[in-house]
């Protein structure tokens, strides 16, 4: 993985750089979603649901994420809930991120963090100010392999282990909304299975999904 050593610190100067970078790619990513023609039915003709739905959903998913930035070092358990509802909303928005199983699998997560450093290397800038959040947010990610227990901990390869990762946070996630009855057994399981330490930098991994959207997120359009 690549070391914030070698990443850097922002300078003085990237914000200006930044600030350009980052209007630009909004100017892509909400020209795509404020057109009508991105947002079809089946048969090809203009869905106005489909559009204000993700409209709304990209909406409320930015101020989660603005949510999560600003009580950094402030409230652990806010960022933490604020997401789990910003996973739940990428899920939904349909723009090309995945699901939960591929948003919260760590080696799925370590690999769009290495496709985000190889678009963002003609902008070391911009880099300077993105990259570290998004490094810190997969060692917390990371860090979450080694908190099972039991015998089958030892005994399964990383794919699957990073599979109960996901599920790890999912059933956490469901935890929120109370769980009880036969649906509830899976998630129960997965929280039993692992010690459940959270570092405070995972919420973070909202802010590495927002900027996987910036960089590589589409509406797919029916032909």
């Amino acid at each position: 993985m690549l070391s914030t050593t070698i990443i850097g610190k922002a300078e003085s100067g990237d914000s200006e750089t930044f600030l350009e970078w980052w209007i630009d790619r909004w100017n892509a990513a909400l020209g795509e979603l404020c057109d009508p023609a991105t947002h079809r039915s089946p048969d090809g003709t203009f869905d106005p649901a489909l559009m204000l739905g993700r409209f709304f959903t990209h909406h409320r998913l930015l101020a989660c994420v603005q949510g999560i930035l600003a009580d950094t070092g402030r409230n652990d358990f806010s960022r933490m809930e604020l997401l789990f509802e910003s996973l739940d909303l990428i899920e939904g928005l349909g723009c090309g991120l995945g699901d939960w199983s591929r948003l919260a699998n760590p080696g799925k997560v370590e690999r769009d963090f290495a496709r985000i450093v190889q678009f963002l290397e003609p902008n070391d800038e911009v880099g300077r100010v993105v990259l570290p959040r998004c490094e810190r947010a997969i060692e917390a990610l990371q860090e979450l392999r080694a908190g099972f227990r039991g015998p089958r901990s030892h005994d399964i390869g990383q794919d699957e282990m990073d599979r109960e990762v996901s599920g790890l946070l999912r059933a956490m996630r469901n935890a929120g909304h109370g769980l009880s009855g036969n649906r509830s057994r899976n998630s129960l399981l997965a929280l039993m299975s692992h010690r459940s330490e959270l570092s405070p930098d995972l919420p973070n991994l909202a802010w590495l999904h927002l900027i996987r959207l910036l960089c590589f997120g589409h509406w797919r359009r029916p032909d």
